[in-house]
């Protein structure tokens, strides 16, 4: 679950954003509430992973009103597509800042290479751009500078055109951490998706928004 995966990168030293599982309506209010508005509110189960594909998510959530009806138009929307899931809840998380830029942060597993790593332009431009650059895990230093130089759109983070330069070091702080997670947990792996990647301009920060982690299956396992 997403909830599950994001634990486990806050405890290999990667900063995700405030979240917690509700399990009913009052909860998901509650919740928003101590976080502090605005937030996001998403649809909580194993069996869905493009949550937004089904209304499964909703953003920038202001009241404890608008939470509430978040709660009800999710669960529609979520019964209505996917009857056949398990829904544990909806995830509530907390707002990334205004303005940044979405990247993406990919691993998949070859059979004979084992673990490599993808990265560039996140959210819907992953799919229309296609501005993405590869390494073999483990990377080191170098190749995280490099990876995020090889981008076509490197210049968009490097200030182009009078834009606040993005936090390139948290950002390949990130790829680092990333790759020493992958690489720890490589028996348990098969891919990983880190998309939206929120990055702040310089000293604000790299979040992965979204986590979807793909456990491999056991040996003997039926497919």
């Amino acid at each position: 679950s997403e909830l599950e995966g994001k634990r486990r990168l806050r405890e290999a030293g990667i900063a995700v954003l405030p979240n917690a599982l509700a399990r009913s309506q009052e909860e998901a209010v509650a919740q928003a509430a101590a976080m502090g508005f605005p937030v996001v509110a998403k649809i909580a189960s194993e069996q869905i992973v493009h949550k937004s594909d089904i209304g499964g998510v909703q953003v920038g959530l202001k009241t404890a009103e608008q939470v509430a009806a978040a709660w009800v138009d999710i669960m529609a929307s979520a019964a209505h597509h996917r009857p056949d899931a398990t829904i544990d809840g909806l995830l509530i998380e907390k707002m990334a800042p205004s303005g940044g830029t979405e990247l993406m942060i990919g691993v998949t597993r070859d059979p004979v290479f084992g673990h490599v790593m993808t990265f560039g332009m996140g959210g819907i431009y992953v799919e229309i751009l296609r501005d993405v650059t590869r390494r073999m895990l483990p990377i080191g230093a170098d190749d995280a500078a490099a990876m995020v130089r090889e981008m076509r759109c490197f210049p968009l983070l490097d200030g182009a055109r009078g834009r606040p330069r993005a936090d390139l070091q948290a950002l390949q702080a990130l790829l680092l951490k990333v790759s020493a997670f992958v690489v720890a947990n490589a028996d348990r792996i098969e891919e990983m998706d880190l998309n939206p990647v929120w990055l702040g301009a310089e000293g604000e920060g790299a979040l992965p928004l979204d986590a979807v982690i793909i456990e491999r299956a056991a040996p003997g396992a039926a497919a």
